[in-house]
């Protein structure tokens, strides 16, 4: 036998030695202790890491058992049989059972730097997303942007890799910039996180927190203005059911530009709105919902008809005849809209719209208007007809 099996075999005796001596200290752990053991001494390596993954999540373990000496005298003599993703996974669930958050960094990113774990583009990344977490979490936001840098370069380079690999990227990204204060970027890393997440194996209580600052996000972010994407999300059922309902009120009511709506939510919820993060930006807010509002206007018109005067958009935004074209030059340099302004004639023809996600009531109006075009087209196209079979009978 070489040196090296050698060592490899007192390793793994060893850990049964340690196992067996973990079993006969808790004994209300047998029954999994036992599952564990005989897959381990028959080297059953995918049977084992499947096992130990429902093993390190289980209340009376974490409660019974130090998690890690679990990994240090058992899973460690076998890390390197096991699939590294998979590894990962169980490795930070032990994490969270580390008290002291340098210490868990540490434990983080001594592991994300074994070779096997280095080698596997899928744990390097998932494991570093983590980590990057923890750094957030003690307020090192530079190493965690270093890390998550680092970790964008490997998840470029690696292909097929699995939704939930793309989601602890993007999850580590939101959190990073809800710290950083910076709306725009956490709502599309957000969205991103829920889309390669399955909401329904989530935290009940990290989903209400996600979809209220998702909201929150989506109302002050100044250069989010299409809303439709949330709106649609399924994760706002969430807030739908708790004391925070009123967000979702009020970001329908921007969704659909009713300046009006706002308004009256702002006078009914106005003790909720105080004592929330959307206290001191009712200003912010209310210029905002002007510009959806014209943002609408010019949607609802059919594109024919979008040489709108300044008085309708006056009445309709709520803002005077004389700040009607900052209203407009604000929502052309945001590239909401596209058009011009007559200043003579007090109108703007808008050519273009900005593209947006459509709930049923909209869908249904877009519908209308589909119709009453196809009825111009097949008009115009009997006039021509018409026309030209006059010329070929004279």
């Amino acid at each position: 036998m070489s040196s090296g099996s050698a060592n490899a075999h007192v390793v793994l005796a060893q850990a049964s030695s340690y196992l067996e001596d973990v079993f006969s200290k808790n004994p209300i752990l047998a029954p999994f202790l036992e599952q564990i053991s005989q897959d381990f001494q028959k080297k059953l390596w995918h049977e084992l890491t499947i096992k130990i993954t429902s093993f390190v999540k289980m209340r009376e373990v974490r409660e019974q058992l130090d998690l890690i000496q679990f990994y240090e005298n058992f899973i460690k003599s076998f890390e390197v049989k096991l699939n590294q993703l998979s590894l990962v996974r169980i490795i930070v669930d032990i994490s969270s059972t580390i008290q002291d958050l340098h210490q868990r960094i540490q434990f983080i990113k001594a592991f994300s730097q074994l070779p096997k774990v280095v080698e596997n583009n899928e744990a390097t990344v998932t494991i570093k997303a983590v980590l990057a977490e923890f750094h957030i979490v003690a307020g090192d936001l530079n190493e965690a942007k270093s890390v998550l840098e680092q970790t964008k370069l490997t998840l470029d380079a690696t292909s097929g890799a699995e939704a939930n690999v793309f989601a602890a990227f993007h999850r580590a990204w939101a959190a990073y910039y809800k710290v950083k204060g910076d709306f725009e970027n956490f709502y599309s890393s957000a969205l991103q996180y829920l889309g390669y997440s399955q909401t329904d194996t989530l935290d009940k209580m990290e989903l209400l927190g996600l979809a209220r600052d998702l909201v929150i996000a989506a109302l002050l972010g100044q250069k989010l203005f299409s809303l439709g994407e949330l709106m649609e999300n399924e994760i706002l059922t969430s807030l739908r059911n708790s004391p925070e309902a009123w967000l979702v009120d009020i970001l329908a009511a921007f969704n659909v530009g009713n300046l009006q709506a706002w308004y009256q939510l702002q006078q009914e919820y106005a003790y909720l709105i105080a004592n929330s993060a959307l206290k001191d930006k009712i200003q912010q807010l209310t210029a905002k919902a002007k510009i959806l509002s014209l943002i609408e206007l010019v949607f609802n018109k059919p594109s024919g008809q979008r040489i709108i005067s300044f008085e309708v958009i006056s009445q309709t935004s709520d803002v005077p005849i004389d700040q009607v074209e900052l209203l407009v030059m604000k929502a052309l340099s945001l590239g909401l809209l596209r058009g011009t302004i007559d200043e003579v004639d007090q109108v703007v023809s808008f050519t273009w719209v900005q593209p947006r996600i459509l709930n049923l009531q909209q869908i249904s109006q877009m519908k209308t208007r589909l119709a009453s075009w196809v009825d111009n087209v097949k008009s115009s196209l009997n006039l021509v007809e018409n026309e030209t079979a006059s010329e070929l009978i004279s």
